[in-house]
């Protein structure tokens, strides 16, 4: 049997680091934050928007959690990123 190659022991390599990152992701959420401005108010409503069985659903974000919702939501991003990296 023949040892490994350079190349293949780097390709290992670089998919055990990718999976590691994949393992410290936090908490995440499919979907885009989206602010709706009210043109009465000077305050802004928070929905997220996020697709189930190809039709597209909202929901209301309390304005107190919406920093906390687009942080997972970058995180998802980051995710499909990784995964991309790792299967590809």
């Amino acid at each position: 049997m023949k040892p490994p190659t350079a190349a293949s022991n780097r390709f290992a390599q670089r998919r055990t680091a990718l999976l590691r990152q994949l393992a410290q992701i936090g908490p995440f959420v499919e979907g885009s934050l989206v602010g709706v401005p009210h043109p009465t108010c000077k305050h802004v409503a928070w929905r997220l928007t996020f697709k189930v069985k190809a039709k597209t659903k909202t929901v209301y974000v309390p304005v107190d959690m919406a920093q906390e919702v687009k942080e997972w939501t970058q995180t998802y991003r980051q995710l499909k990123t990784l995964i991309r990296k790792v299967t590809g």
